[in-house]
């Protein structure tokens, strides 16, 4: 019993850590402020909310987000615990439903995935960073 408490506060305590961080990169990077803005437009966007995104990232939220997974993750796993952790502050700070939460965690894995390369790579003039 005493193990999974440990195991329960560790992981509160790393929860805590992360949200910290991200929530030091959004007041100070204008990227990671940008991704997150854009991920809450979005979920919020198909259900009547205040969102006013489209179905699909544009090329240039798409690009952000890339490019933060790409800083990161460099396995297929860290791609999509970069992608979570995004996804999990877009949800803490945009007060998202469950709903919108599938929808931003949906679309922000599709840009984990490679989903939104070619369309990235468009929208840079062909050039991949």
């Amino acid at each position: 019993m005493q193990s999974v408490r440990d195991s329960e506060n560790r992981l509160k305590w790393r929860d805590s850590l992360l949200y910290r961080l991200a929530d030091a990169l959004y007041r100070a990077g204008e990227l990671f402020r940008m991704v997150i803005d854009a991920i809450i437009d979005l979920a919020k966007s198909a259900f009547g909310s205040k969102g006013e995104h489209g179905d699909i990232f544009t090329n240039e939220e798409a690009a952000g987000i890339k490019d933060i997974i790409d800083e990161y993750a460099k396995s297929k796993d860290e791609r999509f615990a970069v992608s979570n952790w995004l996804v999990n502050f877009a949800c803490v700070k945009g007060k998202l439903t469950d709903a919108q939460i599938d929808r931003a965690f949906s679309e922000v894995d599709d840009v984990a995935e490679g989903r939104y390369n070619g369309r990235i790579d468009r929208g840079r003039g062909g050039i991949s960073i």
